[in-house]
């Protein structure tokens, strides 16, 4: 907690503001709840997967924007845009798909439809 504390007095000693939100971890809830306070309409969050779940479970994600470099990598320390059990699952609606000029790369943007069931996985 101390360190937490002495990260976020760094950070607003460069003129940026730090949001409480939540006690030992993110509260999504509570996130979106300050961020409204404050009058913001929209929030991009970059944060690591354990984050991004906890915002995903308090259903306070609207739109995921995903890049995705054509490249197969893996291995026993493989890591993913979300870690941990959600809940249920959360459906992706893709709102557009961009390759780039040389294929080797996507850009995309999907809407989080929280509370419908995703389609099985093909078999």
């Amino acid at each position: 907690e101390q360190a937490a504390d002495a990260d976020a007095q760094v950070l607003e000693r460069h003129g940026l503001t730090v949001i409480a939100a939540g006690a030992r971890s993110v509260d999504g809830g509570m996130l979106r709840r300050e961020l409204v306070k404050r009058r913001y309409r929209s929030a991009y969050m970059i944060a690591g997967p354990q984050v991004f779940r906890t915002l995903v479970r308090a259903r306070v994600v609207d739109e995921l924007f995903l890049t995705t470099r054509h490249v197969l990598s893996g291995g026993a320390d493989w890591r993913s845009i979300l870690e941990g059990e959600l809940d249920v699952p959360v459906a992706l609606r893709m709102l557009s798909l961009a390759l780039d000029g040389d294929g080797s790369q996507m850009f995309m943007r999907f809407a989080l439809e929280h509370g419908i069931e995703s389609k099985p996985a093909l078999s």
